[in-house]
Order: C-alpha cells, then structure tokens, then sequence
C-alpha cells in the first residue's frame, strides 16, 4: 500500500486499528502533498516518536509534516484510536 501504511502495521493490527491507520495514512499523504505555507502550524511527528525505537526510525526531516493546531489535534485523535495501548501525547 503505501511505506508509512507498512511501518504503522507492525505495531497494530486489529480490525478496529486497520481503519483508524488507513484514515491518517490519507490524511497525512493529503497534509504532505499540499504546498501552501501555514502561518500558525504545529511540527508533527508521521511516526510518533513513542514508536520511532520500536520501529528502528531515527529523527529526521522526512518525519515530520506541518499542520495547522486544529489539523494536529484532529490528527492525534485518529492516533490515539488507532494505537489505544501506547501513549499519544495530545496535541
């Protein structure tokens, strides 16, 4: 599918984690793609940094994508559904 979609299975794989996944792998590429400058944004990790050992990523540039504080809050809420027995810091 696709590479951030491969990773995040590796930590979680039920039915109800599956759609939660596929929803912020979409919203994330769609974040990503777009070119517009956002004058107010958050920093925000694609691959929690809660995760990032369990998956051997170390910090870099291609990890993190800018959203505007309500697009980071929604973002952390599709986490926190998706990955309900690790620790997602709010937003």
């Amino acid at each position: 599918m696709n590479p951030i979609y491969d990773l995040l299975l590796k930590i979680e794989t039920t039915t109800k984690s599956l759609k939660y996944i596929k929803k912020y792998c979409d919203i994330i590429y769609k974040y990503t793609a777009r070119d517009a400058l956002i004058s107010n944004f958050h920093m925000h990790h694609i691959i929690p940094r809660c995760m990032m050992h369990e998956l051997n990523i170390k910090e870099s540039i291609e990890n993190l994508v800018s959203l505007t504080p309500k697009e980071h809050k929604f973002i952390h809420n599709i986490l926190s559904h998706a990955f309900p027995k690790h620790t997602i810091s709010r937003a």
